[in-house]
């Protein structure tokens, strides 16, 4: 088959070449649709009628479908599928010196780690990830050298998640070595991505002015960039480190920093979405400090400036941290004796997020079923704290979750004992 050979789309002759490209748009547009079976199946027209031609014409468009077949598959989970797809992508391609085909494999590489490490085969995503580091180490394409970094960040989280903490630092050190002076908003990203994880794993062994030194660098780097990206990872770093600080009972420093960081970052106007999730976490923070404490009226009023803050918002993650304010406001009102307002805190955990879906936020929903149980075992209306924790047993008792087991488990146990 060679380029300049006809066909008939849609009553128009074109040449092959252009129907290729045609389907592969097709795919392209689905995939940006969400419709990810349907793309899967444009790129597998493509490949049925090119994909073994040998006419240099058609090499960037068979791989182009074979990349984007192998993200869709990954996108619906059939991760086995999407492995197979890239790895016959790598077998025809790797070798090739054309820029926009070391790319893709570069990339490719990238994903079938990922892949790989969805479906439990972390050793072998730790392999692809190194093999793509060292085997563009010296490229200096953007496109690969932010696979390069993916692949470094990738494989620092893997090593981490195995307790190979040492390994996981020597990676993320890689990183900023490789790209701290890069340009690029995704290497930038990278690097303070890197960074931040690199103080999370000083701080696992124990190593915590070094960890606080990493997010004071960190936050020097990012706190006055453009992007708001990056100014996120400034906020997480200040708040990683005022968690290490209250973990090393330098209390009244830690508190400084939550307050300083909501004073910089939180701002009276309608705050940039990616700060809204890593403020929102250092404003619970600061209560779960002064909980822990046992500065309960402080707590309950910090939990309520997270509440009104972002008890608005859509994000999944800033709800998360405005379901945990509820939970923890309304334990900390009845260590107060305030019975009746931690009811109302508990209530408004189960309105807001009782349909959730998400697992931490039901985990939420289920505590605050619990808690309230207590609250009014508490206040002595034991029937209603029974079917409370009734509640609990009939809609999570068969979860598969750790922590839903648990608090069924105790709401079982608080049936059973007399108030």
């Amino acid at each position: 088959m060679v380029a300049n050979e006809h066909t008939k789309t849609n009553g128009a002759t074109v040449s092959l070449e252009e129907a290729a490209q045609t389907i592969l748009n097709e795919g392209v547009a689905l995939v940006a649709l969400e419709r990810y079976d349907s793309a899967v199946a444009a790129f597998d027209r493509l490949l049925e009628r090119f994909g073994f031609s040998d006419d240099p014409s058609f090499r960037q468009l068979v791989a182009a479908a074979l990349f984007n077949k192998g993200t869709s598959l990954s996108k619906l989970r059939r991760n086995e599928e999407a492995v197979q797809t890239f790895d016959r992508l790598l077998a025809r391609f790797s070798s090739s010196s054309e820029p926009v085909l070391q790319e893709m494999t570069a990339n490719a590489t990238v994903k079938k780690g990922i892949a790989l490490a969805a479906l439990g085969r972390v050793e072998d995503a730790i392999a692809a990830y190194d093999e793509v580091s060292k085997r563009f180490a010296e490229a200096t394409e953007p496109a690969i050298q932010q696979s390069v970094a993916e692949a470094l960040f990738s494989m620092g989280v893997r090593l981490g998640a195995l307790d190979r903490h040492e390994e996981a630092l020597a990676v993320y050190n890689e990183v900023v070595r490789r790209f701290a002076s890069g340009t690029s908003l995704m290497l930038r990203e990278a690097v303070a991505r890197s960074m931040l994880n690199k103080g999370a794993q000083l701080g696992m062994l124990g190593r915590e002015d070094e960890a606080m030194v990493v997010y004071e660098e960190l936050a020097r780097r990012c706190e006055g960039e453009p992007e708001a990206l990056l100014r996120a990872s400034a906020v997480s770093a200040l708040g990683n480190k005022a968690i290490r600080l209250g973990a090393l009972n330098r209390n009244d420093e830690a508190l400084a920093i939550y307050d300083e960081l909501i004073r910089r970052f939180a701002g009276s106007g309608d705050l940039e979405l990616e700060l809204r999730a890593p403020v929102a976490k250092a404003m619970f923070d600061k209560g779960a400090r002064l909980g822990a404490l046992g500065r309960s009226a402080e707590a309950v009023d910090a939990y309520a400036q997270v509440i009104t803050r972002f008890g608005g918002s859509d994000d999944p993650a800033v709800r998360e941290q405005v379901s945990r304010a509820l939970v923890n406001k309304g334990a900390r009102l009845g260590m107060l004796g305030r019975w009746d307002e931690s009811l109302v805190a508990y209530d408004q955990v189960v309105e807001r997020d009782g349909g959730a879906t998400a697992p931490a936020l039901r985990e939420r929903v289920a505590r605050a079923i619990y808690n309230r149980g207590t609250a009014l075992r508490k206040m002595g209306r034991e029937s209603e704290a029974i079917a409370a924790w009734d509640e609990v047993v009939k809609h999570y008792g068969d979860s598969p979750m750790p922590a839903l087991r648990d608090l069924v488990a105790k709401s079982r146990d608080a049936i059973v004992k007399k108030s």
